[in-house]
């Protein structure tokens, strides 16, 4: 994507009029757009092909703003990312499928990960450091998302829909899951800034 952006930058500052922070601001926002375009992309064709368009919107309305407010880890590169992004989404939709347990252990299970999420998070990597106003504010917002994560999961539950609440469970399994990666992975940085 580096590279692609690069040429896109050169083509659109043909005469050579930007300056050098007027480049690197355009390289970054179109890197950062086809990064994000491709996910998108990738994603919603895995969705189709499973039939699970639907879920698979449902999972992102709970993945991202947990994960957006409680950090983790971070692949080293952006095609790392993207493998472990569509073999998680993948993960989760065919285990939403399979798993058959009772609605009020999955609740529970869900409960005791939000409340174990709450305590952890958020976890701060070394690509963006935060002030201790940030890492509150992040704690704060991470806190009412669980809420209505929680909320959710009870409506889904009271609903019967053992597939959302299913990918309810293993969307903060998964969290879960990179929060302690995120942990192990930076964990001189945590200890450093106080965030451990």
């Amino acid at each position: 994507m580096e590279i692609l952006s690069e040429k896109i930058v050169q083509y659109v500052d043909r005469a050579g009029l930007l300056e050098d922070t007027q480049r690197s601001v355009l390289k970054f926002g179109i890197e950062s757009s086809l990064e994000i375009g491709t996910n998108i992309l990738v994603s919603l064709l895995l969705l189709y092909k499973l039939n699970m368009i639907p879920e698979g919107i449902f999972f992102f309305c709970i993945f991202i703003p947990v994960r957006m407010y409680s950090g983790g880890y971070h692949a080293d590169t952006y095609f790392r990312c993207l493998i472990f992004s569509v073999l998680s989404l993948f993960c989760v939709m065919q285990l939403s499928l399979r798993l058959h347990v009772a609605l009020w252990l999955v609740f529970v299970f869900i409960s005791l990960q939000s409340v174990t999420i709450w305590m952890i998070a958020p976890v701060i990597n070394t690509a963006r450091p935060v002030s201790n106003r940030e890492y509150q504010t992040f704690t704060g917002k991470l806190r009412r998302t669980l809420a209505i994560v929680e909320i959710t999961a009870g409506m889904s539950v009271a609903l019967r829909s053992r597939r959302l609440t299913n990918i309810i469970m293993f969307c903060l399994l998964l969290i879960f899951i990179t929060l302690l990666a995120g942990k192990i992975k930076y964990r001189d940085y945590q200890m450093g800034t106080g965030h451990f």
